[in-house]
Order: structure tokens, then C-alpha cells, then sequence
């Protein structure tokens, strides 16, 4: 789902911008679906900066301008261009690329922690929701792309915690979450050692038992795997 590759190249520009062609050091079998790059100076004593947008993406190269920030002027030297190549079905929300590391696995027993173990070694971490256009998306995307096949719902960890004196719902950057969009069957429960968050995702035949819900997040709980990874 995930590439990441680096580039050490000449470039010379007259103008304060230029646009070029950058070609993929592996064999890709279709072309990535999203693809983020920076740009540096190579030697880094140089004041130069850039901004790099990505114009078109191909099955062997991507193109992209470089504009120079520092100043409005050309350049002359080498620069590093770092990228991460995103292939597969995806969703981008809040600069995050929110995916299912598999959607035909049937549901496993996980705690919190351990679902976020799993993230970390896929190069992402637990999903964050942080208002409701973002539960949105993410729910509507795991409706969409998960094989519910005879599963009426399916659930998956977030990286946020819920306080049951405060009723407040925080991330895990320490900034407030989503707090609405609760499972209709009396939740959030206000009972001790309930700080973990779910989201219960419904089959598309099945329009009832879905929501948020609040557990313990030290419990073992059946869920598939949902992972998000920063772009920028």
C-alpha cells in the first residue's frame, strides 16, 4: 500500500519554477493512487526551500513543479526529492491516508494497544476522528470497502479516548474528538476503566446497531483492522 523513495538529481531553473518528470526506482504493476513529495536542497547549508506539487501520475514516473519559496528566483544545484507512493483503495481525511489492511479478514480479538501494534508495523497508527464529516467518511468507507460477506457488523479501535467523568472525547494529539454519532443502545457507558473508543460499522443490507461505543481498552474486543498514516 505504501512506498517510500528518495532521489538525488541536477536541476537548474532560470525561473522561480520549473516542472519535471521523476521516475519510480521499483517496478509498479498500476498506477499509484496518491503520491506526496518534498523537495531539499542536497546540500543543506543553502538557503533555497520549495514547495512541490504533484501535476500527473503515471505507471513509471510522476511529474511534479517545484517553486521556489525562500525567494522568486532560479536555482542551480543538486536536490533531494523524498516521496510516499500510495497504492490500492484508500481515504484521505484531515491529511491522513485511512485504509483496511485487509477487507476479506474476518474479525480478530484485539485490545486497543495491541490493534495499535499492528498499525505501527504497517508504518501508521490508529484512526482518529475528529469531527462529524470525518465519521462520516471513515464510517462510509469501511461500509463500501470491507467484505462483510455473512457479518451483519463489523467494529475497529480508534486512537482516542473517552473520559467518563467529563464526558469529553480527546485524541490522541491531546485535541478534542469526535463526540457525537454514539450506538443508540445507551451509549457511552459511564462505568470505570470504559475509556476506549469503537466505531461499529453496519453491513450495507443492515441500517440498525452502529455507532460509537465506549469500552475498556485493556479487553480483548472482536474487530478488523483500520489504520490511517500521516501524508505530509
Amino acid at each position: 500500500m505504501i512506498g517510500r523513495e528518495s532521489q538525488q538529481f541536477y536541476s537548474y531553473s532560470t525561473k522561480s519554477s520549473i516542472k519535471t518528470k521523476i521516475g519510480y526506482k521499483m517496478c509498479l504493476s498500476s498506477v499509484p493512487s496518491y503520491i506526496y513529495a518534498t523537495v531539499k536542497a542536497t546540500e543543506s547549508s543553502l538557503p533555497h526551500t520549495f514547495n512541490v506539487t504533484v501535476l500527473d501520475v503515471k505507471e513509471s514516473y510522476f511529474e511534479v513543479e517545484l517553486k521556489r519559496t525562500d525567494i522568486s528566483e532560479g536555482w542551480n544545484m543538486f536536490v533531494t526529492v523524498d516521496w510516499n507512493m500510495y497504492t490500492g483503495d484508500f481515504l484521505v481525511v484531515n491529511n491522513k491516508a485511512i485504509w483496511l489492511p485487509d477487507v476479506f479478514t474476518v474479525s480478530t480479538d484485539l485490545n486497543r494497544e495491541n490493534a495499535a501494534i499492528d498499525c505501527n508495523k504497517r508504518e501508521g497508527q490508529l484512526v482518529e476522528i475528529a469531527d462529524k464529516r470525518s465519521f462520516k467518511l471513515v464510517y462510509n468507507y469501511v461500509r463500501n470497502n470491507f467484505q462483510f460477506e455473512k457479518q451483519e457488523f463489523v467494529d475497529f479501535w480508534l486512537g482516542s479516548s473517552y473520559n467518563i467523568l467529563t464526558s469529553q472525547v480527546t485524541q490522541s494529539n491531546g485535541e478534542h474528538g469526535y463526540n457525537e454519532g454514539w450506538h443508540p443502545g445507551g451509549w457511552p457507558k459511564n462505568q470505570l476503566g470504559r475509556t476506549g473508543l469503537i466505531i461499529r460499522v453496519a453491513s450495507p443490507d443492515l441500517r440498525r446497531d452502529h455507532g460509537m461505543g465506549n469500552l475498556d481498552p485493556f479487553n480483548l474486543h472482536t474487530v478488523i483492522k483500520l489504520c490511517a498514516l500521516e501524508i505530509d
